[in-house]
């Protein structure tokens, strides 16, 4: 798991229009919504940083396991994103 590129403060990014994509569509793309795994409860992304291929999978990976993942869909088949 590497440390998700940060390109815009969490307050523009939740300021901005966003729309949801299906979670392979998001990599690239700008997160807009706070995504995190209970326990520890630590954000894996935060708006403002950059969604990529590896945080996906950590976020998958940790669901598998049992960790809560907290995420507007709790599917975790869409993600939110800026448009």
């Amino acid at each position: 798991y590497t440390v998700p590129k940060y390109v815009m403060t969490s307050k523009e990014a939740t300021s901005l229009p966003s729309r949801e994509v299906f979670s392979g569509e998001a990599v690239g793309c700008v997160c807009a919504e706070y995504i995190w795994a209970y326990p520890p409860g630590i954000p894996l992304i935060v708006p403002g940083e950059v969604m990529s291929e590896g945080v996906i999978d950590k976020i998958n990976e940790l669901s598998c396991a049992g960790a809560d993942i907290k995420a507007g869909d709790r599917t975790l088949k869409m993600f939110k994103i800026v448009s």
